[in-house]
Formats: structure tokens, sequence, C-alpha cells
């Protein structure tokens, strides 16, 4: 079997190769944590980091060398003596610092229970090719990967040691433990991701993740978060202890090389052989790169029990370590448009972090009405739904980042569109008007029948006005209005009626087409609205907007009052 050692070497000369090849994703935005380089560690050939919970504790190995600790978050550093060179490759802490455990390549396991002062040599583990080591939070339990062999658990601080036959022998590369010891995670190069529910007595492949390179896992303290790399590939996540996974996309491919998780999962932090280091506040859905912290071969990264604090090893490099700064920073809002139908707008905007938004909207500034909460994206896109067509509608955009810093767009307004024209039908008349006015003309004698004697009557060859009801009008003349018109009729004497109902206080339009000044030659509803008006104060019954001959015969006749 090759030796995975060898593997990883062969591995990173690849990476080398096809450095200026392979794009890395853009950053979303930097300093989201402060990184100093801990020259007091030296430059060694660092291997693998722990920490304690609150992150004051550090512990790290040297492939060929001894074991530091330290005491000030990574400030100043001790060299273990009692240690001694050995190719370690692996080491993990209790919550409180004070339990170590450490791990060599083709050697034993050592375990210290004073903060790493003095170690004792388990021989129950080894020789064996140690890669990865876990711990309980209280240090009793232990967990560790045979990069040529079987996964092995301790339950009494490394004193002995069982061999867990039921998860396999593939190539082991990682392991991860909840804070209980009792949910372990452990992944294999080029196999399955491997959970267990009972420290370690029972394993199970988790073949929805796929066979990948992985490299590295790591877990929220109850084991139901669990994040994991795969060499040369994505960031794949689950909130199920294992049981279903999600390929992150939003990180480019890199060549990772460890991985490391707050208590709660929300926040973590991954490392890169070619250079990079990115932090994730959301479980691993957006990534941000740390620009302040330099570009060199990482190989391991741990972090304090609530994320604010990291430290991470470079090999050939030294020890850093990053402290999480207050976000005081708003979102910004930009590129925001709308797309509307009758009775939706559709809002779209961008933020330039990861923000969770709603939208106020409603006929006035004032608003009224709130959208439901958008997840946290840097694209995003709300349909607002039950509008009214033709209606102007006022809105902002809320939107806030993981560190509940709001920002507000200033006040917006769209426009939906207008409703499609109507056109209703004019009834048909009933019998008896149709009787009424089915004559095409009307004689001086007809109209004296329909409307009565005329008071004062003159001879007609003199007479300047006929009385209908209280209003004047003259003899009806055929030269004026000679045809029936209706809805949807076209024609000069449509624009005529216009004219005639324009000047004589009916308005058909106030603005636009048909009102005075701008008639039209069509019949439309505004026009009918404006006869039925002239109908109603003159006593033509029935009063329906339909222009027919006892209309035209009062029009005829008007007075030009």
């Amino acid at each position: 079997m090759i030796s995975l050692n060898k593997l990883k070497k062969f591995n990173l000369i690849i990476l080398i190769c096809l450095l200026l090849s392979v794009p890395m994703s853009t950053a979303l935005a930097s300093g989201q944590y402060a990184w100093t380089e801990r020259t007091s560690a030296d430059t060694r050939n660092w291997y693998a980091i722990t920490s304690s919970d609150d992150g004051t504790k550090l512990a790290a190995v040297v492939d060929g060398g001894y074991i530091y600790t330290s005491t000030d978050s990574g400030a100043t550093w001790t060299e273990r003596a009692s240690s001694e060179p050995r190719p370690w490759y692996s080491i993990t802490s209790s919550a409180d610092g004070v339990r170590l455990a450490a791990g060599t390549y083709g050697g034993f396991i050592y375990t210290s229970k004073d903060s790493g002062a003095t170690w004792d040599e388990r021989s129950a583990a080894g020789p064996r090719s140690w890669y990865s080591i876990t711990s309980s939070d209280d240090g009793t339990k232990l967990a560790a990967v045979d990069a040529d062999g079987y996964i092995y658990t301790s339950i009494d601080s490394g004193a002995t040691w069982s061999a867990r036959y039921s998860a396999g022998m593939p190539g082991w590369f990682s392991i991860t433990s909840s804070a209980d010891g009792t949910k372990l995670a452990a992944v294999a190069y080029g196999d399955y991701i491997y959970t267990s529910a009972d420290s370690g007595a029972t394993w199970t492949p988790q073949t929805s993740a796929g066979l990948k390179s992985w490299q590295s896992i790591t877990s929220s303290s109850d084991g139901t978060k669990i994040a994991a790399v795969d060499f040369g590939g994505y960031i794949y996540t689950s909130i199920d202890s294992g049981a279903t996974w999600t390929e992150q996309t939003f990180l480019d491919p890199g060549y990772w090389s460890s991985i490391t998780s707050s208590d709660d999962g929300t926040k973590l932090a991954v490392v890169s052989g070619s250079g990079g280091v990115y932090t994730s506040v959301d479980s691993g859905s957006t990534w941000i790169e740390e620009t302040s912290a330099t570009s060199v071969d990482w190989y391991s990264i741990t972090s304090s029990a609530d994320g604010a604090k990291l430290a991470a090893v470079a090999y050939g490099g030294s020890v850093w370590t990053g402290v999480l700064v207050a976000d005081t920073t708003a979102p910004t809002i930009s590129s925001i448009a709308t797309s509307t139908t009758q009775t939706t707008a559709t809002v779209t905007w961008t933020t330039d972090e990861a923000a969770t938004s709603t939208i106020d909207y409603g006929l006035t500034a004032s608003y009224g009405t709130a959208s439901s909460s958008l997840v946290a994206t840097t694209s995003h896109s709300y349909t607002l739904t039950g509008l009214t067509a033709g209606t102007t509608y006022h809105f902002r955009i809320s939107a806030w980042d993981s560190s509940q810093n709001l920002a507000t767009s200033s006040d917006l307004t769209f426009l939906t569109a207008a409703a499609d024209v109507v056109v209703t039908p004019t009834p048909a008349p009933t019998v008896a008007y149709a009787t009424a006015v089915s004559v095409p003309t009307l004689s001086a004698s007809e109209i004296q029948s329909i409307f009565g004697a005329r008071p004062n009557t003159v001879p007609a060859s003199t007479s300047t006005s006929t009385t209908v009801g209280n209003t004047n009008i003259l003899p009806v003349s055929p030269s004026q209005f000679t045809r029936n018109l209706q809805l949807k009729s076209t024609g000069a004497d449509v624009k005529a009626l216009q004219l005639f109902l324009n000047s004589n206080g009916f308005v058909v339009s106030t603005i636009g087409a048909g009102s005075p000044g701008r008639e039209t030659t069509y019949f439309g509803e505004a026009t009918r609205r404006a006869l039925i008006q002239f109908q109603s104060a003159n006593r033509i019954t029935p009063a329906i907007g339909y222009f027919g001959p006892v209309t035209r015969a009062v029009v005829n006749g008007w007075g030009g009052r």
C-alpha cells in the first residue's frame, strides 16, 4: 500500500504545478478576522494544531520536531522537550486545554494531562500511521485513524484502545468527535464519509456524499452539523449528522487541507495548500477570503468554541492566529430593478455581502405591507403579488448581515401595468323603444306628438326655437346629424358630436383623446358617458348613451345656448 504521507506530498507537487491555472473564488470582503503571524513560533514544518474552547491554549506539532504549546492565544510558545523530535502528524485537546493527545506517523500515540508539559507513550496504540486524532470535551474519549489501517477508540484517555473493524481499512485521513464523544465522523481518501453514533462501535458509509478525495472533516459540538473538504474539489456540509450532504459551490474548488468549526456549527474556516484562508458565518453557504492572512502552504486550522479565535499552521512556515473583528458595516444595496404585470411586481437587487432582506411596500411612503424575510444571499429577487393594475406603489428594501447591521434603501416606486380596456356592448333597445326610434327622421308633427304642443307657436318660417320640456331646440335640419351613433361608431359626425358635447358642458374627457380641442372620430365609452349626461339633463329617455332619432332631433334643434 502506498503511504498516505507520500500520497499527500505527491498531491502537493501536483498542486504547485497547477497553481497558476486554477482560479480561486473572488473575495466578497476582507478583514473579517485580524491575522497575526506568530514569529516566536519560528518557521517549521508545522503539521497540525488544536485549541482549547476559549482559544487561549494552543498546541501544535512539527513533522520531525517537537510539540509546542501556548497559553496566551499564540503570542508566545513553549517547546515541549519531553515530546522529543518525532514525525508528529496529529494533535487534539480537551475543552480546557489540559488533556492533550498526539499521534506520530509510523509510531505511537502520546498523551498529556498537564497541557503538554509531560507526555506518556501509549504503547497499546501503535506503532501505526496515526494521521488524525480527536477528543471528547473532557479528554477521556479519544478516536484516531490509521492511514494504513483501522479506526481506533479509547474511553480512558488513551490508556487502552479498541480497533473498530466495522469501519474497514481505507486510507483514513481525518476524524472528528461530538463534545461527548458519542458521535464520530471520519473521511478516507478516495472513499466515502463514515459516521458512528455509538462512539465508534459501528460505522455507516454515507454514500450520498460520494466517493471523493476527502482530506479533512469537522463537526459541531452536538455532532449534527458536519463539514468536510474534498482535496481539489468543493466543501460539503450536512445538518443531519451526515445522512445527507450539500455541495457548497459558492467557493470555487480548492486544494483544501483542513477545516474547523465553532461549537454551534455556524462558523467554519478552511485552509488551502495553495495559500488561501476562507471563513463562513452561515454554515458554509457563503465564504469570505481572509486576505490579511498570508499565502503559504497551509496544513491545519483550529477554532475556539465560539469561532471568534482561529489558529492555523503552515508547512515550512509559521503559526498564524486570527481574531474576529466586530462587524459594524451594514451591507450595501445596489442594482435595484423592477418588472411589473397588472397584479405583480418582481424586485431584484444585490448586496455586497450575504444579507437577509425584506421589502416594505404600499400606496404611499408610509408603506403598510412587508414581505416575508428572504434567505441570506448576495443576489436577491422577490415577487410582490395581489397588486392593482395601473397603480403607483412605493417600496423600500431593508437588508441586514449576520452581525445585524441594517441597511435601508431610499423610497422608490414602480407602476403596475394598465388594465385591459373592456368594451361593454350597448344593450339592445326594448321593443317599445325600438318602435319609438325606428324611423330614421322625424317630421314636425311627429316631434309635436312626442314632446307636446309648442307654446307660443309662431309660423314655421319665422320660428327660431322649439321647446322640449324646459329646453329650447331648433327644428330638425336633415343637413346636420343624419344617422344613429353608438359605441364603436366612427366618422366625422362622431367628432362633431364630441365637439357639441364639449362645447355645451358635457365634457367627453378632460385630458387626452376626446378632450376639448382633441376630439376624435371614434365613439368610445367616454363619448357614451358624456351623451348620457346630456340625455339626463334634457329629460331624454331612455338615457343610455344611444344617439338615435330622439336625441338627434334635440341636438339638431339645439339653440346654441
